[in-house]
């Protein structure tokens, strides 16, 4: 699979936006872009969306234009809207379960420094390992 430029990218989401009918503010819009495109490079797994309109209007121009672009260019198949809670998100399925199976790696900062410091980390260091312990039993539940 070809992957797009940029460029084709967000003239692809302006074309599916007209088509759809959905006026944005310049800064809303903006916005969009900047989102689209961290969710198809991969940069992000997930987007929450608190522009451009409230529910149930938003979630349904949002699908509407997510229809359009999934028939346009295959990069966007990947993306789908979610909905949690009244809060509106959109996902990259593919990069969100790489992400969710994935152990994140963790860095942990000192702030009694001035400035901060990162504390290098190593398997004797007992607060690192509870921290770390704490987190996979958050996870678990």
């Amino acid at each position: 699979m070809e992957i797009p430029s940029s460029n084709e990218i967000l003239e692809c989401m302006s074309s599916c936006l007209s088509q759809i009918k959905w006026r944005l503010k310049l800064s809303s819009k903006r916005r969009l872009e900047i989102d689209l495109l961290a969710l198809c490079t991969g940069m992000r797994s997930v987007v929450m969306i608190d522009y451009g309109g409230k529910l149930p209007e938003l979630q349904d121009r949002m699908l509407s234009l997510l229809e359009l672009l999934h028939e346009a260019l295959p990069i966007f198949k990947a993306l789908r809207v979610m909905v949690i809670e009244d809060m509106i998100y959109l996902i990259n399925v593919t990069r969100l379960a790489k992400w969710l199976s994935s152990e994140p790696e963790l860095f942990f900062v000192d702030l009694e420094q001035d400035p901060p410091q990162m504390v290098e980390q190593s398997k004797e260091c007992s607060l690192g390992m509870e921290l770390k312990l704490i987190q996979k039993l958050f996870s678990s539940t």
